[in-house]
């Protein structure tokens, strides 16, 4: 009897491990959601800067933005290119001034020199990018002043500014920039077409289309004065819509 019991625990030792073994989960690593990043709208705030000589024969005001509370790489690398381009613009604009007063034909002009910088910002929050957009109007005298533009678009994620190259992909988007481009301007106003510098405005060259912005509403362009049309044409704008961009665009600014 006492060895019966004895075969009978050493069974029930062996039928317990092997349950145990059979039943045993083999440990599992922790898995962790992937948590989407979120896009960011970045605050800025307006900065100036305004010079009036002694003599009041010249005027800057230039307005700029600035990140507010900057935190991180990021925040400090948009404010370094947003500083880095006002303070070029400075410099440039008070050597073009020195060479006007020392020009012995220029330098008693009544009408003061000027340099006014203007700014506007949006945010596309969907493609997390920050659009600057500034306009530059130097006065020297003459009929009218010179205006230049300047658009950047910064990758929100990264500070980088972005290029055309950046946000298309292939080498076919500067040919349909190009139809798209003289085909809304006819829209708009068809007498631009009848200028020779509408199409050479408009041809499918990268300084053509430069100052661009990836606004809400499509793909915005902005022409500087002449590029279109005569001066009082103006700096006409338009905007294409991404729909129409699809085939040309990076995957990340293709509507999901």
């Amino acid at each position: 009897m006492k060895k019966i019991l004895i075969i009978l625990i050493v069974l029930g030792i062996l039928y317990g491990g092997f349950y145990f073994l059979k039943n045993k989960q083999t440990p599992t690593e922790d898995v962790v959601p992937k948590v989407e990043e979120k896009s960011r709208e970045i605050t800025f705030e307006k900065q100036k800067i305004k010079e009036i000589s002694p003599d009041k024969s010249e005027e800057i005001n230039i307005s700029y933005p600035s990140i507010v509370n900057p935190t991180g790489e990021v925040d400090t690398k948009i404010n370094k290119e947003i500083k880095d381009f006002v303070d070029a613009v400075l410099v440039e604009t008070k050597k073009n001034f020195k060479e006007f007063h020392d020009d012995p034909y220029l330098k008693d002009a009544a009408t003061p020199l000027s340099l006014t910088v203007e700014y506007v910002v949006n945010s596309n929050t969907a493609l997390d990018v920050t659009n600057v957009m500034f306009e530059i109007y130097t006065y020297s005298g003459g009929a009218h002043g010179i205006t230049s533009l300047k658009y950047f678009v910064f990758d929100n994620k990264t500070g980088e500014v972005l290029t055309l190259k950046d946000v298309f992909a292939g080498n076919e988007f500067l040919n349909t920039l190009s139809k798209l481009s003289i085909l809304e301007i006819e829209r708009i106003d068809p007498g631009l077409k009848t200028y020779n510098s509408a199409t050479e405005g408009t041809s499918p060259k990268q300084e053509n289309f430069q100052n661009f912005a990836l606004a809400d509403s499509g793909f915005k362009l902005r022409f500087s004065d002449y590029q279109i049309g005569p001066y009082v044409a103006g700096r006409l704008e338009i905007i294409l819509p991404y729909e129409k961009l699809e085939a040309d665009l990076e995957e990340r600014f293709k509507l999901k």
